[in-house]
């Protein structure tokens, strides 16, 4: 739950601050160029995209675990 918490606030804080900036230099009267906007734009999206593919959650069980009904929590989570 923890990282999922984790990886949410990661997200949500490089979108808000990438938007902060571009919204400070609007404020500042900057007219950037299509090619400008367009880095920006993926500066924006890119990290949190590489950041759902990687950040997985638990690894699936393997067979062997499935078969001798291993259990994997910590002695805490019971």
């Amino acid at each position: 739950m923890w990282k999922s918490n984790l990886r949410t606030f990661a997200i949500v804080s490089w979108l808000v601050l990438v938007a902060l900036v571009v919204i400070g230099g609007v404020l500042t009267g900057a007219r950037p160029a299509p090619s400008t906007v367009a880095f920006l734009l993926v500066t924006w999206l890119a990290p949190p995209m590489v950041i759902m593919m990687v950040w997985r959650g638990a690894p699936p069980p393997t067979i062997a675990e499935v078969i001798s009904g291993v259990d994997t929590r910590q002695r805490g989570d019971r």
